[in-house]
């Protein structure tokens, strides 16, 4: 039998936990790769032991589908500010998630402030992204996490 991941475990069960409860999505890990055309990405570190930036590259249909089921709006009426700040506070709630997950209840972790970017963040001293795919209903979407050295 395989051992898996801390920092994968943590990733699934936050990722499977937040688009749950949140967006009413079910979310499983993935065998292939997302191959999402360059768009917006929603980041955030996480401070804990370590730091980890959670990076969530969404194709444009679950991310409509994630806002709708948030605001029970259509994406057409909701203005782009409404939009970006959903997502935002959607990657913050995973975030914790994954802090707690992966340190325990016991542990103090904090949250940057979420950040949208076109295209990936732009790395300082950290490792190479490890990137991880999920399904929701036959859409792909991908998290990098990248740890700080």
């Amino acid at each position: 039998m395989s051992q898996t991941n801390p920092i994968d475990e943590a990733l699934e069960q936050a990722v499977a936990e937040t688009f749950s409860e949140m967006a009413f999505l079910d979310a499983i890990p993935a065998k292939k790769p997302a191959s999402n055309p360059p768009g917006q990405l929603f980041s955030i570190e996480v401070h804990g032991e370590q730091t980890n930036r959670l990076v969530l590259d969404l194709p444009l249909p679950v991310k409509q589908t994630i806002v709708e089921n948030i605001h029970g709006s259509s994406w057409e009426e909701l203005s782009s500010s409404d939009i970006d700040d959903c997502l935002l506070e959607f990657l913050n709630v995973l975030a914790g998630a994954f802090g707690r997950l992966y340190w325990g209840d016991e542990s103090r972790y904090k949250l940057s402030f979420p950040q949208v970017s076109v295209g990936p963040p732009r790395e300082s001293d950290s490792s190479p992204p490890d990137s991880f795919w999920f399904d929701a209903y036959d859409r792909l979407f991908a998290i990098h996490i990248t740890r700080e050295v």
